[in-house]
């Protein structure tokens, strides 16, 4: 288990207790961990198996540091889990679009009923999320890009863009609100409208 998965961990603890409107101070030891973890230049896991004493590190208290062993451990942490149980499953999704943080997320999920990023292009398209208190053209043009960037980080693009190969070094060029488009494709693929 790497630092930057610990960290990983940390900030999705963060996120969910700030979604469920939790408290500010946990939140931010969450996250101040996390970025510990991320900034660390020995492993974790190391320092795990040499049974060293995690909460002399910054910012990682008993808690976390009985966490961390945790993580390393078992790969998995029950705080996390329970947290992920309290929370409806289509907020998650919304919750990993850059530019979309817990409590927009949340909100889109309860105000619009948006449970995946198909229903989120929509609402972007259709202009509901400007609809929606303290969220305008400015905040849909965003998340479209956000969706756009998860598409492309996780090899999925809208069919009916024009894309190239990552690997001669061209930029790939897709128009997520094209009339053209027609479902998913994946990376490997190029299609043509």
């Amino acid at each position: 288990m790497e630092n930057a998965q610990i960290a990983d961990v940390f900030d999705e603890i963060a996120d969910l207790i700030e979604l469920r409107g939790g408290n500010e101070f946990r939140v931010r030891s969450y996250r101040s961990a996390a970025r510990t973890a991320r900034d660390l230049s020995a492993r974790l896991a190391d320092l795990v198996e040499q049974e060293e004493d995690l909460s002399k590190l910054p910012h990682i208290g008993q808690s976390t540091a009985d966490k961390i062993r945790e993580i390393v451990e078992t790969g998995s942490c029950r705080r996390l889990e329970e947290l992920r149980e309290e929370i409806p499953s289509g907020v998650a999704k919304l919750m990993a679009v850059p530019q979309l943080g817990p409590r927009k997320a949340m909100e889109i999920h309860e105000e619009l009923e948006v449970v995946d990023l198909e229903g989120l292009r929509e609402a972007c398209e259709d202009h509901r999320i400007r609809e929606l208190d303290g969220m305008g053209p400015r905040t849909e043009e965003n998340i479209l890009k956000g969706i756009e960037v998860l598409q492309v980080a996780s090899g999925r693009f809208l069919q009916g863009s024009r894309s190239t190969s990552w690997r001669r070094g061209v930029s790939i060029s897709t128009r997520i609100s094209s009339p053209r488009w027609t479902g998913w494709s994946r990376a490997s693929t190029t299609t043509r409208a």
